[in-house]
């Protein structure tokens, strides 16, 4: 930003130094020196070197914050009269400027400050450069001076205006115009004045500061008002001294006493001098290389060379005035220097409070005003430095001063900084006030976040504060004059009682919004009152343990009174006080009310306010204890109060000792001999027992005294008070502060047995909204408003009630009358009766609480501990609501319904029209709102009152309660820089991060430091240990967030596993190495966290990200490589940059000859195939997701540009030869993602890498991040997540889409766009939303530039078809740029999703288009092997159901081909999408009937389910595999799958997974004869499951019914059978072409139809057979039709209608249905329907004996024939004989 400023300058910079002098440094000789000393010597040198080069350091940030003059003397307190030429720089857009940042919201005050300290900065070392000394510099104001002197050394007067002038040309020049990035342009002008001006320094040797005043300073500031911005002018008194023809001037036209300078003319000259060359060129625009001189030399050189831009910091250094300076210097910068702490670790946003006052004083003499200026900044210091405030700037003119506090810096934070800061303030005007020429002063008090922070130039710097906060109170003190005003932050954080708040009349302050209402500070005296009369009408609520502590306090004095059991009382309760703690507006006031009204009638009360100023009144506190019983008070004078005292003591045993209570009750008893006699500890024994005496002669009966403000006791009271506590005559009830100081003496007597002390807690959610309604007089509120309480109030009542009171003044909040019986129709949160209204029980507690417990407590007791409080008011069977105090229940209405929506918001509006006419009646007619009406007229309904919230109202501008905040902060404030740098470092990094991630954050490589550093955060309870693995390689990236046990959240321990310690910490606590560390409190994160200015959370959260980017690793199980994708890269481990470029050599040279040998041409562009039909392709032909790496293991190869050769083949001749080929299969058997935590560490990985990324404000890399994470969740079954994830992502699209992409490069938002609804609806159709998944997927298409030809006619797609069958389209010769082909590859993506619905609706024509379309962009880009194989996938599934072989068998090679020739590393769901590719092939191969070729491929796509990590619904593969090993005879194989699917499917949250274990089982005990489960257990699954379907697939459903149906149809179980085929039917259907699975399954049915048949016509019943015969008829149409598709059916498919035809008694057809079946089975293969097609026809020609006839029988009756039997026994499969009917 700074380098436009210096490029405009440049010019103007030579031309002001050209004639600049240039000293002659000697050389410095101290190298030679070094080398002759010896080594121990030159090591000792050294050391002493670098103290002395540290200290000098040291010193060096102190006088960079005072100017020279403060320099030249820093202990004259005199008035020094000095000439010299005064230069004022007012800056203009300053205001604006914070307004527009202020508007930015979040980092605005970050950017502000960065602005104004590069602005700043570059200004005053203009001023430095041409020997100004720069006094003072504020945000708008920067203010130089020119000192002359007498000798020659010192510059005259025309030298020091001269400098000046030109110093004022070159601002103007590089500032004079400048632009920020918010669009506001700042300018200035600058006024030169010169004479005498008087200095001096005011303050004392606690805090010093200066003034300079003068008539020139005067003339000066008055110059500025002349003037526009961007002009230079110049007093006449100063304009005199120079040369008028060096420069281009005029007289001002409206002032004779100012010039107004243009420029320089041609006899300008040069007067600079005593400045190096070095010192100008080694000055940057900031000043940054003063502290980058590093080397010995340079350090030596300091006086000389460095500094000589500002020479008297080297002499200050020579003159060692590092003490002397430190009262300049504001507390929070001296620590930090003290600590040796960078400087800029003071930049931070924090919490502070704002005092600033402006004084008028009378105009008067120079001198007379110094000494004013003087006495009232000691004033102020010595107020704002005892309440720990900062006094820390001062600005002043010759008519007012302003002075600047700030409370809640670091080190001073204090959690009633805003209660400090308004006491300040009052304290500051009452003794001001009293000083002599002051006309008047004003102060305002505001609260807010702010920047602290060093701004200016390394050489010269102030600390300043820049917010909101601090415009705030300028604008205040403007507009309120004469008052203490604050804004309404400071309202709510004092915590001080609204009394003290006065509501001032609102006024438009330019430049500020949302302000709020303004209050005026007032201050009370302590008070004196009987409250019994004072009552709140409403209850106390959550105060029943303290009521009820008191009533037995009360209830044992009282007996103690009486005598009742006294030795017994005082044995058990020898309580007589109840001390109270609570925090600031905890409600103790509110409780000692509620004490007073408790107590019984006959018993005297009074309560006593004690306000701060008591504290220091010695006895005040005794002294107001007695005012009331004996009857005196301040203005009673010493005779009537010795009178009261001696009537009270007249039966004093010793008399003469009345004196003792001089000093208490300021009387003046004469002092006898006796007691002058006495020591002092004797007078002090005979003082407490005449106060005791005393007590019972006041306190004749049982009183109870009050005192609230127990924090102001003085000390010299708590002995006696306690002395009244012994004598049981009075019940003391003290409320105090819960974070008072208290002495050793004061914790002594709280801990005594008379004394018990409480603690109030914070208010219960459940009683926020009874306080709100009792604190606003309303019966209801919004549940908005319920819920902020909730969030911001922390439970203190008193932030509620101030809360609750500035929302109402401030118009946010509106109390409006309503009918009474509309209540329970409004949208509104209603509280309670018991907390609304007081009932019999607490008068019943007035009346007896003497003598028991009030029935009150014991109700609110009850409640206490009733766990089902919080839901008794979710129902209700009436309306409790309060009129005139008394309770009124009405019937409740049942709910609205959708048709009374409009009477309701009727009714509404008329609410709102009741809360603009506030004057209306109480009644209203109830017939306006549908209530029944009389016979005798019109039923009148009473109204009450409820809140609403104003429309258009924020009642969320609001800071929370921040009391948590403030310990936060102090513990904070408390570490070293380097454990503050830790903990921001570590509220980047999130709740819970590994140790190595930290420190590659903090940037740091000294692991003892950070182990103290981390040891101290344990200690002091800040960190905890998060329980971490080390054991192994483990990912320290990534780890998963522990269960924390909150019993060992106070132990400091560390549970990590497998930290190695090293030698040189062995001394240190084993978790001082704790290697995963958490926040023990999520608040200290998030309070750490907003100290962070803007551009350091960017710079934290831009490590976090190339930390996760460089080390995450994947799990162990997975070797703990890098990733191979992340952030839209993709890396492989084995590719290497030399290797690249020689493969990529050969592969062009093998594909120049294939091309030559190809006898066929490769098929054109998709877009070019067909005339008629051509696709749109946008301009833009890439999608820029990610910009071109060099980083070497990027995969930027193309996966058809491996084994081309292989790969380039058309003709039939290749397929006929490659389709056999077993080699071609990949078997992928080194994969296994069984124990796979790639998933968890990914899950972790890209939620921190979303958060950093928002962070830095890095949205392309947050893009990715969020495109990767939702695919992960969608791979994962989180469809929710991902979903919600995915419309976040296009939410933030479309409202900041600058931050994601550049303006030049807009056109890629409808590609971002349309990839994220890609995703939309891939997780759309997953959750088996399919309609919403079509829409969105076609409304992607178009975004990509693609329209979906729906109405093309069926020519032009054949058209397609036919060209891509016949020249087997290949990849194309080029390959395609990154962009290029990501942009393909999304394509592709989205189009195979469209093919995947297309084929879900049964739309087979769209669905081939879609597949086609989607493998064409796919192989265009050829560089997502994912993608690829899901286009291979979709286009085998199309040609298998058009019956395509020929493409098919083309497709399954090239397919194999690409998926054993990719070198890419295998991720989970590649080898998921490589799955789905070979279950298609295998279920091609089967269904042409090749068995063998089948196999091969099936035992690997097992053998993958197997290795995939993430099992989920059982795909059809595993019953297919199975069936083909039995048409194979491999029966024990068989067994194997099944009896893995029991093991792999037991945790599987689908039924049917384990469903299809048990159909199997039954299948191949029909099939077989042996059993692998009892039957009877398959049953029992079905009793304890009873549904086991899915959305997604019923098949195992269907064969499991099915096979049971026929099992007990085989075992003639014909009553079983009936229920079974009753389940069959209402899950049975099957279409004409379905998929093979259920072909087998039908083909069972078909056999149980068949038996069934048989079984009816034994019985010869006609009916049923009928039906039968009509059901097998449809069947075996629906079978032939499968049977085209599914050659494999074939045989058992003839085997079924050779069975008919035998019931039909056509033994011929029977026959010849058996042979061709044969034929068929021994063609493909299939042994089983071979061997059993054998069987039958030997049965039904009766060549077969009766024991091989019932075989299958046999073995089906015994029941334990498993199949482990077969090899036992060398037994074969029986084949169960399908007997004919018996009449034949």
């Amino acid at each position: 930003m700074m380098e436009q400023i210096d490029r405009a300058g440049q010019e103007e910079f030579i031309w002001a130094m050209r004639t600049r002098a240039l000293l002659d440094l000697e050389e410095d000789s101290q190298s030679w020196r070094e080398s002759k000393l010896t080594d121990y010597e030159s090591s000792i040198h050294n050391e002493r070197r670098k103290t002395q080069n540290a200290y000098e350091h040291h010193l060096k940030n102190l006088a960079s914050f005072v100017p020279d003059e403060v320099l030249v003397n820093c202990n004259d307190y005199s008035s020094r009269h000095i000439e010299g030429c005064i230069l004022i720089v007012d800056v203009f857009g300053f205001p604006e400027l914070c307004e527009k940042y202020n508007k930015i919201g979040k980092g605005g005050t970050s950017r502000l400050t960065n602005v104004l300290n590069s602005y700043i900065g570059t200004l005053v070392q203009s001023l430095m450069m041409y020997n100004g000394d720069v006094i003072k510099f504020s945000g708008e104001e920067v203010m130089a001076f020119w000192k002359c002197g007498i000798s020659s050394n010192d510059m005259s007067m025309q030298e020091c205006i001269h400098q000046a002038l030109d110093a004022a040309l070159t601002i103007k020049k590089t500032h004079g115009e400048y632009e920020t990035d918010v669009g506001v342009f700042l300018s200035l002008k600058l006024v030169i004045s010169a004479g005498q001006v008087s200095f001096a320094l005011i303050g004392n040797e606690i805090l010093t500061d200066f003034v300079i005043v003068g008539a020139s300073i005067w003339e000066a500031k008055g110059g500025g008002d002349l003037v526009p911005y961007g002009e230079i002018i110049i007093s006449i008194n100063a304009w005199d001294f120079i040369n008028h023809n060096e420069y281009e001037y005029d007289r001002l036209d409206n002032s004779n006493n100012y010039v107004r300078v243009f420029g320089v003319s041609r006899h300008w000259r040069s007067t600079q001098r005593n400045t190096t060359k070095e010192a100008v060129e080694n000055m940057n625009a900031d000043g940054d290389s003063i502290y980058s001189m590093d080397s010995d030399r340079q350090n030596n050189d300091i006086h000389h060379n460095i500094f000589e831009i500002r020479p008297c910091i080297g002499d200050a250094i020579k003159r060692d005035l590092a003490t002397d300076l430190r009262k300049y210097i504001v507390p929070t910068v001296l620590k930090v220097i003290d600590m040796n702490e960078g400087i800029e670790n003071l930049t931070e946003m924090r919490n502070i409070v704002i005092v600033l006052m402006h004084v008028e004083v009378v105009k008067s003499e120079i001198e007379e005003y110094i000494k004013l200026v003087n006495k009232i900044y000691n004033t102020i210091s010595d107020i704002s430095h005892g309440m720990e405030g900062c006094l820390n700037k001062i600005f002043f003119n010759d008519k007012d001063l302003q002075f600047l506090v700030i409370f809640g810096l670091r080190g001073f934070i204090h959690e009633l900084d805003s209660q400090r800061g308004l006491n300040c303030a009052r304290r500051c005007h009452k003794q001001i006030l009293q000083v002599t020429g002051i006309k008047s002063i004003s102060a305002s008090v505001t609260t807010g976040l702010s920047f602290c922070g060093v701004i200016g130039h390394n050489l010269r710097r102030e600390y300043s504060v820049i917010g909101l906060s601090v415009n705030r109170a300028q604008k205040l003190l403007s507009a309120f004059t004469n008052k203490i005003s604050c804004d309404r932050q400071t309202f709510f954080h004092s915590k001080l009682e609204a009394r003290n708040f006065l509501l001032l009349d609102s006024k438009a302050l330019k430049g500020v919004t949302n302000l709020g209402p303004i209050y005026e500070y007032v201050e009370f005296d302590s008070i004196l009152a009987d409250s019994r009369n004072d009552f709140s009408h409403f209850p106390i609520l959550d105060r029943v343990k303290e009521i009820t502590m008191y009533t037995r306090i009360l209830k044992n004095v009282r007996d103690m009174e009486k005598g009742m059991n006294l030795k017994q009382l005082k044995q058990q309760i020898k309580a007589s006080a109840l001390v109270i703690f609570g925090n600031p507006r905890q409600g103790k006031t509110r409780l000692t009310e509620e004490i007073l009204f408790c107590t019984p009638l006959d018993v005297p009360i009074f309560r006593i306010k004690l306000i701060a100023s008591d504290k220091a009144v010695p006895y005040q506190a005794i002294r107001l204890l007695f005012a009331v019983p004996l009857g005196i008070t301040d203005k009673s004078n010493v005779n009537d109060r010795e009178l009261k005292i001696t009537f009270k003591l007249k039966h004093m045993p010793v008399p003469e000792l009345i004196c003792v209570l001089n000093n208490i009750f300021k009387v003046n008893f004469s002092k006898t001999e006796l007691f002058m006699g006495l020591s002092e500890k004797e007078k002090y024994v005979a003082c407490k027992k005449t106060l005791k005496q005393l007590c019972h002669a006041c306190f004749s009966k049982v009183w109870v005294l009050v005192l609230d403000g127990g924090e102001y006791i003085d000390d010299e009271s708590w002995p006696l008070i306690y002395s009244m506590m012994e004598t049981y005559t009075v019940v003391l009830v003290i409320a105090m502060a819960s974070n008072t100081y208290m002495n050793y003496m004061v914790k002594h007597i709280l801990e005594q047995p008379k004394v018990q002390v409480m603690h109030l807690k914070p208010i219960d959610k459940w009683f926020h909204i009874g306080l709100a309604c009792q604190m606003l007089n309303v019966h209801g509120i919004p549940a908005e408003l319920e819920r902020k309480l909730h969030e911001k109030s922390n439970g203190n009542p008193g932030w509620i009630e101030s809360y609750l009171i500035s929302l109402l003044q401030s118009g946010e909040l509106t109390i409006s009358p309503i009918p009474l019986n509309t209540i329970e129709e409004c949208p509104l949160i209603i509280p309670p009766k018991e907390m609304m209204a007081r009932d019999f029980a607490a008068t019943a507690a007035i009346e007896h609480a003497h003598s028991q417990l009030t029935l009150s407590n014991d109700y609110y007791a009850a409640l206490l501990h009733d766990k089902w409080k919080i839901f008794k008011n979710s129902f209700r069977d009436s309306t409790t609501n309060i009129v005139n105090n008394m309770v009124i229940l009405t019937e409740t209405k049942p709910a609205a319904k959708e048709e009374d929506h409009d009477k309701i918001n009727t009714k509404l509006d008329l609410i709102y029209t009741y809360a603009e006419n506030k004057d209306s009646e109480s009644y209203v007619s109830s017939s306006i709102l549908g209530s029944s009406v009389s016979k005798t007229g019109i039923k009148m309904v009473p109204l009450i009152d409820i809140c609403l919230i104003t429309e258009g109202s924020k009642i969320d501008d609001i800071d929370p309660e921040f009391s948590l905040d403030v310990r936060i902060m102090k513990i904070y404030d408390s570490l070293t820089s380097y454990e503050q740098l830790l903990l921001k470092c570590s509220a980047v990094i999130g709740e819970v991060y590994s140790r190595e991630m930290l420190m590659y954050v903090m940037n740091s490589q000294d692991s003892l430091k950070t182990a103290k550093a981390v040891q101290k955060l344990f200690e002091i309870g800040v960190l905890g240990c998060a329980g971490g693995k080390f054991t192994q390689q483990f990912t320290n990236a990534i780890l998963n967030a522990p269960e924390i046990n909150s019993d060992e959240d106070h132990m400091i321990i560390c549970k990590c596993i497998g930290i190695n310690t090293p030698d040189y910490m062995k001394f240190l606590p084993n978790y001082a190495l704790c290697g995963y560390l958490r926040f023990k409190i999520p608040s200290f994160r998030e309070t750490t966290y907003n100290i962070l200015t803007l551009d350091q959370k960017k710079e934290y959260h831009a490590k976090a990200i190339r930390y996760l980017e460089k080390k995450t690793r994947k799990c162990i199980s997975c070797g703990g490589g890098p990733l191979v994708k992340l952030m839209g890269i993709r890396y492989d481990q084995v590719k290497k940059k030399d290797w690249m470029n020689k493969r990529k050599t050969n592969l062009v040279m093998r594909k120049d000859t294939v091309a030559q040998r190809s006898s066929f041409s490769i098929l054109e562009n998709w877009e070019t195939s067909s005339k008629d039909f051509q696709l749109k392709k946008q301009s833009k032909s890439s999608l820029d997701f990610k910009r071109s790496s060099q980083d070497p293991r990027k995969s930027n190869y193309s996966i058809a540009s491996q084994d081309t050769k292989l790969r380039e083949f058309s003709s039939l001749r290749d397929i006929n030869k490659l389709k056999n080929r077993i080699s071609l299969i990949r078997t992928y058997s080194d994969l296994d993602y069984n124990d796979c935590d790639c998933f968890r560490i990914l899950d972790c990985m890209y939620k921190q890498l979303i958060e950093h990324c928002e962070g830095a404000e890095e949205m392309d890399k947050w893009l990715y991040a969020i495109l990767e994470y939702s695919s992960l969740c969608i791979n994962n079954f989180n469809r929710p997540l991902a979903l919600k994830i995915l419309f976040n992502a296009l939410d933030v699209l479309e409202e900041n889409q600058t931050l994601i992409v550049k303006p030049e490069e807009y056109w890629k938002l409808p590609y971002i766009r349309a990839k994220i609804l890609t995703l939309i609806a891939i997780a759309r159709f997953e959750i088996g939303q399919v309609n919403e998944a079509y829409i969105i997927t076609d409304f992607a298409l178009r975004t990509y530039g693609y329209k979906f030809p729906y109405k093309s006619t069926l020519r032009l797609r054949l058209l397609e078809i036919i060209q891509f069958v016949k020249f087997n389209y290949s990849s194309s010769n080029t390959t395609k740029d990154d962009y290029n082909a990501e942009y393909c590859d999304n394509v592709s993506e989205c189009l195979n999703l469209m093919s995947k619905i297309f084929m879900y609706l049964g739309d087979w024509n769209n669905a081939e288009l879609a597949a086609i379309w989607s493998l064409r962009k796919a192989l265009e880009s050829e560089k997502n092997f994912f993608v690829l194989i899901n286009a291979y996938t979709n286009m085998i599934c199309t040609a298998l159901h058009n019956k395509k072989y020929f493409v098919l068998v083309s497709l399954e090679i090239k397919a194999l081909l690409y998926s054993r020739c990719y070198r890419g590393v295998i991720e989970p769901n590649d080898l998921f999408a490589i799955y789905e590719l070979y279950s298609c092939i295998f279920l091609a191969r089967i269904t042409r009937g090749e068995l063998t070729e089948c196999l091969n491929i099936g035992n690997v796509v097992h053998n993958i389910y197997n290795s995939l990590g993430n099992k989920i619904v059982v795909h059809d593969v595993l019953p297919l595999m199975v069936q083909v090993l039995l048409l194979m005879n491999k029966v024990i194989d068989a067994v194997i799958i099944i009896t893995d699917m029991q093991y792999t499917l037991a945790d599987n949250p689908e039924r049917s997974g384990q469903a299809w274990y048990f159909a199997l089982c039954i299948s191949f005990h029909l099939d077989t004869g042996f059993f692998i489960l009892p039957i009877q257990r398959c049953i029992k699954f079905l009793d304890t499951n009873n549904v086991i379907t899915t959305t997604t697939n019923c098949s195992a459903e269907k064969r499991m019914y099915t096979a049971l149906w026929l099992w007990c149809l085989r075992n003639e179980m014909y009553e079983d059978a009936i229920l079974w085929k009753e389940k069959v039917d209402a899950v049975w259907s099957f279409k004409d072409q379905d998929d093979l699975v259920n072909a087998f399954t039908a083909l069972y049915y078909m056999e149980a139809l068949l038996l069934l048949a048989i079984k009816q016509m034994d019985k010869k019943n006609i009916v049923v057979i009928d039906s039968v015969y009509a059901e097998i008829d449809s069947l075996f149409q629906k079978l032939d039709m499968n049977a085209k598709i599914f050659i494999i059916i074939y045989p058992r498919l003839y085997h079924m209608k050779a069975l008919y035809a035998m019931i039909k008694i056509n033994d011929l057809e029977a026959f010849n249905f058996l042979r061709k079946g044969q034929r068929l089975a021994e063609t493909n293969g299939n042994l089983y329907d071979s061997e059993w097609l054998k069987h039958s026809e030997m049965a039904w020609s009766h060549d077969m004996s009766e024991m091989e006839r019932n075989l299958w029988l046999d073995h089906a009756v015994s029941d334990e024939l498993f199949y482990n039997d077969m090899e036992s026994y060398d037994m074969q499969i029986s084949y169960y004989t399908l007997e004919p009917p018996t009449y034949l």
